[in-house]
């Protein structure tokens, strides 16, 4: 069983987005579990998208650490991390690849936005990704498997630890989450890869792409500063929605690509 958990603030209109990509696309996963956090001025937002999907669980950010250890312990065997900039732009139905990679235990994780099509490293620049001169194929060749530690550190494939849609044992997190991060940035940047498996696992065409348009609080993550926090805030309650038939017409070949978003109501 493969449960999921999302971080997202201020951010409603993107976290619909990722929920609706989620809904359409997958049946992967068997519970959802969001913790959120909103400055007063975005809270309309999270209201209406509790309406909207309150069939998940929702979990208010009161201390980061705290509220994720506590939700990895209500998981299933798998867990998989979202932030609110991520979205699911093509179909992945049935939990069968997950069992099949994580039976082997040499494999630390199996990322959703890898493929052999993220080519690209910085999509500022369209700096290339080095690509693992050695990867080997399973039966189906459907998934691909490397060394991530003969790989340059930091660069796509030879990043073990994301919260841009990898998927992790339970058992394993916890056995590592013992140190000190209170937001998603800290949790992926201080994560301790000594000790963890060498191989890492994608599908051959990745599954998962963030889309950064905007910045939320420190964080000093690329963007394309696209569209301000308090303009999604006003068009999602007014009924707008970023329109995800459109996003996923773009080719995606790069993990974090910017791409224009455009609206429904």
């Amino acid at each position: 069983m493969i449960d999921a958990i999302i971080f997202s603030k201020n951010r409603a209109c993107q976290l619909h987005l990722l929920l609706e990509s989620i809904e359409r696309f997958t049946n992967l996963f068997n519970n959802l579990f969001i913790i959120f956090y909103s400055d007063p001025e975005f809270e309309k937002g999270y209201n209406k998208i509790k309406e909207y999907s309150s069939k998940y669980n929702w979990i208010q950010q009161e201390d980061f650490k705290r509220d994720v250890l506590a939700t990895v312990k209500k998981c299933s065997d798998y867990i998989c991390f979202f932030v609110d900039d991520n979205f699911i732009h093509r179909s992945l139905l049935g939990s069968g690849c997950v069992d099949f990679v994580f039976s082997h235990y040499d494999i630390f994780t199996l990322s959703l936005r890898l493929g052999k099509n993220t080519i690209v490293q910085n999509w500022q620049t369209k700096q290339k990704t080095p690509m693992p001169s050695s990867i080997s194929k399973t039966p189906d060749n459907d998934i691909l498997v490397w060394d991530w530690t003969e790989m340059p550190p930091h660069t796509n494939f030879g990043y073990p630890f994301s919260v841009d849609g990898h998927i992790y044992r339970k058992d394993m997190l916890l056995e590592k989450l013992t140190y000190d991060f209170d937001t998603p940035n800290a949790l992926e940047g201080r994560f301790p890869i000594q000790g963890i498996s060498n191989k890492m696992a994608c599908f051959g065409h990745s599954i998962v792409v963030n889309n950064p348009i905007n910045l939320v609080g420190s964080s000093e993550n690329w963007t394309c500063n696209q569209v301000s926090l308090e303009e999604l805030e006003k068009k999602y309650l007014e009924g707008y929605t970023i329109d995800l038939d459109k996003l996923c017409k773009n080719e995606i070949i790069a993990c974090h690509q910017g791409m224009k978003v455009e609206f429904k109501c």
